[in-house]
């Protein structure tokens, strides 16, 4: 019998329970999404979902697609498709292009590839497939390398981005059309951690992450975009396994149980809405560290990317219990908030080239300009130049002659009153050593007087900040200009 049923993007799942008197109670559950596909739909009606968000890796953000749910649902059959998944298994040679072209039932990943080879063939592609089993991580295009991968993190964070976290010694490989992806993609899928349970033949261990890295040149710009696909491991119910588990599967099961409970951890962390104090929002502490899983795909669950969660249920009501806790799952996942921005970066081998490429033009020009003639006309101009230069420089020797005869000569009455009427107070106070902050600042270019001449130590003529000084006598004795001034004494 069924558990669930779609109605257009509700998904309504029914569920039996035992009452303690023995009667059946049953309760009906209904969850909405962005899209929901029924039994009947083909991989063209999951590409025609997928491939919107898949053209923004082309605009220059990351993408990320997962898929989730319990083991034997069609999560990799999703991913791969049956071609691709037999040529694997069977260690048969990998198809080609136009034979997979004509494949309906190819799976996400390859139409990803066919779709990057069509919109940009003058990129560079470059593609890495990483396995996580046991919460170790392990080169699926080195199948003779049996050591684990140490996960690193970037010590330089830029602000307001994540620390990225990358893989050491990780194989990268470079591509340039589908048939050496889809090469690559059958040799790391042969390396998969598989085994036997009673859901399936040959489940898969291991969470498998393909990177396909996308570079296009836009003048002087680089921009890099990543496009993250990402088959689940299975999860199942110990009470399902059967007596007879294997200590090596008992561990298994185990491990990703618990990355995938950590995920929803994560996810459940991330889809609460934040907290403010005092109008500043306060940091949430996300478990990222608890799992590899979570710690390779920071930037895919938070950061900057898009991210599509597609998540596979069983209809069947034994396996109503895993259908709930997927479809929980993917209710916690659409309330996550993404943050993506345009990955574009300063080509610097492009910014010298254009530099150089200007000195050669420059220096050309500046050959070309003595060919013609031309560098006789600039020094023409040049030797124009120098003699204005030396009749201002000569004019400005004679005004300076002029000023310093004028300051011989002795100072006016009305240039005395002029001057006085400029003093703010009283000048009953003896002389300030530091300019005083009751006058103007220009004030401090004016002339300093005194009306004795005994300076002390000081420079005659002189006060301590340097002006020059005008003896105006004594009170008994004033000098004439005296007998118009308003005050005696005059602080710079």
């Amino acid at each position: 019998a069924h558990c669930a049923r779609t109605e257009g993007k509700k998904v309504v799942l029914t569920t039996e329970t035992l009452a303690p008197a023995g009667d059946k109670r049953t309760k009906a559950i209904e969850c909405q999404y962005d899209k929901v596909l029924g039994i009947q739909s083909g991989q063209q009606e999951v590409w025609e979902t997928v491939v919107p968000l898949v053209n923004k890796a082309f605009d220059g953000y990351n993408v990320t697609l997962f898929t989730y749910g319990m083991t034997g649902s069609g999560k990799t059959y999703t991913m791969l498709g049956p071609t691709l998944m037999e040529s694997a298994f069977e260690g048969t040679a990998a198809p080609t292009s136009s034979h997979i072209g004509k494949d309906n039932n190819r799976g996400v990943v390859v139409r990803v590839m066919q779709q990057i080879f069509k919109q940009v063939p003058e990129a560079r592609v470059s593609l890495n497939y990483v396995q996580v089993y046991q919460e170790r991580c392990y080169d699926l295009l080195q199948p003779a390398s049996t050591k684990p991968l140490r996960v690193r993190e970037d010590s330089q964070k830029k602000p307001g981005q994540n620390v990225n976290v990358f893989l050491e010694d990780l194989t990268e490989v470079v591509v340039t059309n589908v048939e050496e992806c889809l090469e690559y993609l059958i040799l790391g899928f042969a390396n998969v951690a598989f085994r036997s349970t009673n859901y399936n033949e040959q489940s898969s261990r291991a969470h498998c992450i393909l990177t396909l890295t996308v570079q296009q040149q836009l003048g002087d710009r680089l921009r890099e975009s990543k496009l993250r696909l990402v088959d689940l491991a299975g999860n199942e119910r110990w009470v399902m396994t059967g007596p007879q588990i294997s200590p090596q599967h008992a561990r298994e099961l185990a491990t990703i149980n618990r990355s995938m409970h950590i995920l929803g951890s994560c996810l459940q962390t991330l889809s609460k809405p934040p907290v403010y104090k005092r109008g500043i929002e306060v940091d949430r502490h996300v478990p990222y560290r608890d799992s590899t899983l979570t710690l390779l795909l920071r930037d895919s669950l938070a950061g900057n990317s898009y991210t599509l969660m597609i998540c596979t249920i069983c209809c069947s009501v034994l396996y109503q219990m895993q259908t709930l806790s997927t479809l929980r799952f993917a209710d916690r996942v659409k309330r996550v908030k993404m943050k993506a921005t345009i990955c574009d970066t300063m080509d610097h081998k492009e910014v010298q080239n254009q530099i150089q490429a200007e000195v050669e033009y420059l220096r050309a020009a500046v050959s070309g300009a003595s060919a013609r003639g031309d560098l006789q006309e600039l020094k023409q101009r040049v030797s124009n130049l120098q003699k204005a230069c030396l009749g201002l420089e000569g004019e400005n020797r004679q005004l300076r002659e002029q000023i310093a005869e004028l300051e011989k000569q002795p100072l006016q009455k009305g240039t005395v009153k002029a001057a006085t009427r400029r003093v703010r107070r009283t000048n009953s106070e003896p002389s300030l050593p530091t300019p005083d902050p009751w006058f103007e600042e220009e004030d401090l270019q004016a002339a300093c007087y005194r009306s004795h001449d005994d300076m002390g130590s000081r420079m005659a003529g002189r006060c301590p900040k340097g002006h020059r000084l005008q003896s105006m006598g004594s009170i008994a004795h004033p000098h004439p200009a005296a007998a118009n001034a308003a005050y005696f004494e005059w602080h710079c």
